[in-house]
Formats: structure tokens, C-alpha cells, sequence
């Protein structure tokens, strides 16, 4: 193997060596630190979110938030959405647009589109898309 072009002079290098030691050291150290407080946040959240779920405001966006005296914990709404392929082929065959809302792949712009031109229901739209909703945990020091 070769070695790295020589930028140092040997005379400062068993210094820098000591130096990357003990950066090296704290690295890891912080690096080991990092996956302990990863686990400790993990089993917090696991114990606040539930709680938020059960006593928190939920507002249109189906976001939930509580407040308590020190803290204003938000669950965060995040949406996804998937079209279900058998369900869209089985439903947009039989209703004849299944050349019109597909190139190679659902076009989903065109899916809505039959949809807003009542050629899907709203039923049937249902069964086409997959719908979900995550949340994210926030916590912040009230202010007030």
C-alpha cells in the first residue's frame, strides 16, 4: 500500500500524531456518547408520543400538540400518499380510463383529474390511493 504524500515535516510529526490521538479519542468518545443519547431520546419519544396522541389537540392538518407548563410538544402530521396498482387497474379498467390516467405508470395528475370530473368516487379513490399519516415529535420550551 502507499503511503500518503509526506506534508508534514518528521520533526512535527510524532506531535500531530499526539494531537490526532486525542482528537481521535474524543471523537469517539462523542461518537459512543451520541448512540447512548439516541437511545435514551428513543425510549422518551416511545413514552411522550402515545400520551400526546391521547391528550393533545389535533388541528386540520391532523397535526397534535400539547402544551404543559415548561413545553409546548407538537406531533408533527406528515402525509403520505401511494396509489394501490391492482386496485387502480382493476377500477380504472373497468371504468374505461385506465389508457388515460397511465403512461407507463399511474399519472397522477389525470387520476385526479377523473376524480374532480366525478368519473371516480371519492369510494373509489379510497380504494385506489393509500393514504398515511406519521408524525414527528417536537418538543420546545414554552416562552410564555
Amino acid at each position: 500500500m502507499a503511503k500518503a504524500e509526506k506534508l508534514i515535516p518528521d520533526h512535527e510529526k510524532e506531535q500531530t500524531l499526539a494531537e490526532i490521538d486525542v482528537w481521535a479519542t474524543e471523537y469517539t468518545a462523542l461518537k459512543e456518547a451520541e448512540k447512548e443519547n439516541a437511545k435514551v431520546v428513543a425510549s422518551l419519544k416511545g413514552k411522550i408520543t402515545p400520551l400526546v396522541k391521547k391528550m393533545g389537540t389535533v388541528d386540520e392538518k391532523e397535526s397534535i400538540s400539547l402544551k404543559t407548563e415548561n413545553h409546548v410538544v407538537e406531533l408533527k402530521a406528515r402525509r403520505s400518499v401511494s396509489v394501490n396498482a391492482e386496485k387502480a387497474k382493476k377500477i380504472l379498467q373497468k371504468k374505461g380510463l385506465w389508457q388515460r390516467v397511465t403512461v407507463r405508470v399511474i399519472d397522477n395528475a389525470k387520476l385526479e383529474e377523473a376524480h374532480l370530473d366525478d368519473e371516480i368516487s371519492d369510494a373509489e379513490m379510497n380504494d385506489i390511493l393509500n393514504i398515511g399519516v406519521t408524525h414527528a415529535l417536537y418538543v420546545n420550551r414554552r416562552t410564555t
